[in-house]
């Protein structure tokens, strides 16, 4: 031990040598971590020994910086524990899900953070808080106790210097020579095979679309013309509903597995009777915004930055086209419904950006039940699909999605009603577990279907409904464990109330919408028409490449350069929930009204206070005081408690009730 000391001590007086020393036990560290396996970390070293190096070279780059600060042993800490911690919260969250640790993860972190008692439990929580304490009080150790050392000025310049243009220099030659890509067809692969270091730091600085070579208003006017002009769309379109079934596929296509019945006999049914086929999604194990994105605005995430979500950049602050956008020229109201809450992926924001009217989720929803796991069931959604169908005169479009599938995936025995087992010889105890609860899931998820499909098929007014899965579940299955060989694939089907041909073909998400419109004899939208009549011409893909820019960062040449999408006025929920009365007994108010949930809050005076959930048209707090002039409102608050949506208030007087 006493050696070992001493030769930390002998190379820390090399800041250099200790740098390059410490960069390669780091990387070799993050490579296991990320690997969740030590033995894993060597494999990589000695299969990939030059991206190991570039990686390496990277975390040089930021440990060399130390040598321009007074604090080096300090700052030498602060990237150390930087690196660790990215490699320690990659480890756990692959544990969870197949996609790794991305820099656009820490834009939804405050989605990530409502759902964490789902996927640590209580102990684990305490361990996690106790280990950020011990980090804060070493960092506060250090920067006490830590030497102040002198600064390499020029020296120490000229290192970084030379570091840096050697990074630069590598990722040239490393790039030429298929060493790493600058392009992730698959995410989980890519870090597999590129490291972790590169990767994380390439979803960094890799956001929104490049600007393709030829750009030019002649390219984006060539395109324009062999999309051509609108057709003439017919007299009566029916309702058409989007249902994207959260981790859903079908489990058939599992090999060396069994189950003891059918998990999904309804969807295989619809798969046999009517038009589906195999639906490539943009993502695995995680990622449901992205499908949801391309099936929405039939865009291709693949030419965004690396694993970047449109709605946490882009979204955030353009408009785009979209399917909800290009129906309202036909007189569609466009809803969107969620049973899970209106904050996530900044949803209750995000689908004013898209063209949507209305938006409920889970708040706006009565009667709500929750999985073993916390999510909650998509029987709920029936009710919801219906009143956005009921809730206008004429067609509607609904973008529904479901959440009951979702994991963590239990890998213990938990309590709830088990129907289906499984056996298999390739899978633990634990695995066996996980795949149960799955497929039992399923199985509610398809009784679901079965009442959604029964429901609207006695609906008076005609009505498309395609369900899909938006990606497999995080449950780590491989390309060689499914019969067609692909973890990016799930299923779709097209259903409907009417007879309409059967036609059976693969799609990718964002050419899903395109192909139900064309059998519904709709082409509204540039990018609809573009899917329906391009998809054969070799450079389809460079094309849809160039509109995507064009639309969203270049000059909107295809629009004649104006921004033709304004932002609607997003309504929270389809029924109006309004205050009514109020009643104040003793210290006890009862506020009345139509259409209350589980998230309805009472506020006095814009302050929200202990609300008591008693029906759909009362609500009840104690122990409140109530003076004369005080204002009383209902507002919708969210998991995050934030203020979705809010109603008129009433103005409390002793012997009077005025509203405003």
């Amino acid at each position: 031990m006493k050696k070992i000391y001493q030769l930390i001590n002998r190379l820390y007086e090399r800041p250099l040598l200790f740098c390059i020393t410490l960069s390669l036990l780091l990387n070799l560290v993050i490579e296991s971590l990320s690997r969740r396996s030590i033995i894993g970390g060597f494999v990589h070293l000695f299969a990939h020994p030059a991206n190991f190096l570039y990686n390496s070279l990277i975390i040089l780059l930021t440990l060399s910086l130390a040598l321009l600060i007074k604090r080096r042993t300090f700052a030498l800490s602060i990237v150390t524990l930087g690196w660790l911690g990215l490699g320690i919260a990659d480890c756990i969250i692959r544990g969870f899900r197949t996609t790794p640790l991305r820099a656009v993860d820490f834009r939804v972190i405050k989605s990530a953070i409502s759902l964490i008692n789902i996927y640590f439990n209580p102990l684990e929580l305490v361990l996690i808080i106790i280990a950020i304490a011990l980090v804060i009080v070493g960092i506060v150790y250090i920067w006490i106790k830590a030497p102040k050392q002198r600064t390499y000025s020029f020296r120490g310049f000229l290192m970084v210097s030379i570091i840096g243009i050697t990074l630069i220099l590598a990722t040239d030659v490393s790039a030429k020579a298929g060493v790493i890509s600058t392009t992730f067809e698959n995410i989980a692969n890519a870090y597999e095979n590129y490291g972790f270091v590169y990767c994380f730091s390439r979803s960094v600085v890799d956001i929104g679309i490049n600007k393709p070579e030829d750009y030019s208003e002649e390219m984006v006017a060539s395109i324009s013309n062999k999309i051509g002009d609108e057709s003439p769309t017919p007299e009566k379109t029916p309702n058409i509903i989007m249902l994207q079934l959260e981790s859903f596929f079908d489990v058939a296509r599992l090999k060396n597995m069994t189950f003891s019945e059918d998990p999904i006999p309804v969807f295989h049914s619809l798969l046999d009777n009517y038009s589906s086929g195999l639906f490539k999604a943009p993502v695995i194990g995680a990622g449901t915004a992205n499908t949801e994105f391309e099936v929405i605005t039939q865009m291709t995430t693949e030419y965004f930055g690396s694993g970047e979500y449109p709605y946490t950049t882009i979204l955030q602050e353009s408009t785009s086209e979209s399917v909800p956008y290009n129906l309202k020229e036909l007189g569609y109201t466009a809803h969107a419904i969620h049973n899970n809450t209106g904050t996530f992926y900044d949803r209750n924001l995000i689908y004013s950006m898209l063209g949507f009217d209305t938006f409920t989720s889970s708040e706006y929803m009565k009667d709500l039940e929750e999985t073993p796991l916390g999510w909650y069931k998509d029987k709920v959604l029936i009710e919801s699909i219906l009143n956005a169908l009921s809730s206008t005169d004429g067609q509607d479009y609904l973008y529904t999605i479901s959440v009951q599938g979702h994991g963590k995936y239990p890998t213990t025995p938990v309590d709830y009603n088990k129907i289906i087992s499984v056996t298999s010889d390739d899978l633990t105890e634990g695995e066996i577990n996980a795949m149960e609860y799955y497929v039992n899931q399923l199985r509610e998820m398809d009784n679901f279907i079965k009442e959604l499909v029964e429901t609207l098929n006695s609906y008076e007014e005609p009505v498309v409904l395609v369900l899909y899965g938006d990606h497999l579940p995080s449950l780590n299955i491989q390309d060689e464990d499914l019969s067609t060989g692909d973890t990016y694939t799930t299923e779709y089907v097209i259903w409907s109330n009417f007879e309409m041909e059967n036609k059976n073909r693969d799609l990718a998400a964002w050419q899903l919408s395109s192909e139900v419109l064309d059998r519904l004899g709709i082409d509204k939208g540039t990018l609809t028409r573009f899917h329906q009549r391009t998809q054969e011409q070799e450079d389809y893909k460079e094309m849809l490449h160039a509109l995507q820019y064009d639309m969203l960062y270049g000059k909107k040449y295809i629009y004649n350069q104006e921004a033709i999408y304004e932002p609607t006025e997003l309504k929270m929920g389809v029924l109006d929930i309004k205050l009514t009365d109020y009643e104040l007994e003793a210290s006890a108010l009862y506020v009345s009204g139509e259409n209350f949930t589980e998230w309805s809050r009472i506020y006095v005076n814009d302050d929200p206070v202990e609300t008591v959930y008693i029906d759909e048209n009362t609500l009840m707090t104690e122990d409140i005081k109530i003076e004369d002039g005080d204002s009383i409102s209902v507002k919708q608050v969210s998991k995050g408690k934030e203020i979705l949506s809010s109603t008129s208030s009433l103005l409390y007087y002793s012997d009077i009730k005025v509203n405003y």
